[in-house]
């Protein structure tokens, strides 16, 4: 990657990155198990359930996209935008298809699993409608876009120029397998090494579109 935004800028978007990460995925996490929020959703009919899960990602979008977008762009403008996010293109999307495919079979074998089952879906009705299906998949890509945007942008991008190559993506991996840890052992630890790919797979690309479709099909 070959970052040009000046030195201030960067420092001030991977100050935001690690604080977004840490201090906001604390806050997060805290906001959708407080008992306020456990009060406003209360009650264990799937309507409820509904709405509290659409609360979470919701929250999810406003702390990890929306504010740390916002600071970002009254610091440098849509040019620094620009560059921590990279470009869209078509060999993007032609890089993402193997990937893709192997992600959706993967998926396809695990669904099944007790494992898997515990998780997810976090929507939990006996029957779905094609609105309710519809609503899901939108909160959930918004949500990950958010997230991938402070993780594989804002927290990676800067760094890279910064500190350099290997310790962003530590710093990467690590800040990524923490906030895994509240959902399990195995998420914890799988999210060291997706961490790692997908950081390498930005670097490579130039571009966080990458991780943010992986996630999408994952």
């Amino acid at each position: 990657m070959n970052l040009q935004f000046p030195s201030d800028a960067q420092w001030i978007a991977l100050i935001t990155g690690i604080f977004f990460s840490t201090i906001g995925f604390t806050s997060y996490h805290f906001i959708n198990h407080s008992d306020f929020v456990k009060k406003v959703f209360s009650g264990n009919d799937r309507e409820n359930n509904v709405r509290s899960i659409l609360f979470k990602r919701l929250s999810g979008v406003t702390i990890y996209g929306i504010i740390p977008m916002g600071i970002v762009y009254f610091t440098g403008g849509t040019e620094l935008l620009a560059e921590i996010t990279g470009s869209l293109n078509i060999s993007t999307l032609y890089f993402l298809l193997p990937f893709a495919a192997i992600i959706l079979l993967i998926n396809y074998l695990n669904a099944g699993n007790p494992v898997n089952l515990a998780m997810y879906p976090e929507i939990r009705k006996r029957e779905w409608t094609k609105s309710l299906l519809f609503l899901s998949a939108l909160s959930w890509i918004v949500y990950l876009f958010a997230y991938e945007f402070l993780f594989r942008a804002l927290l990676l991008v800067p760094a890279i120029q910064l500190l350099g190559f290997w310790p962003a993506v530590l710093l990467n991996m690590g800040i990524y397998s923490l906030v895994h840890v509240p959902k399990g052992k195995a998420e914890g630890i799988g999210a060291i090494f997706l961490g790692f790919f997908l950081c390498l797979l930005v670097f490579y690309i130039g571009s966080f579109w990458i991780a943010f479709f992986i996630h999408i099909f994952l």
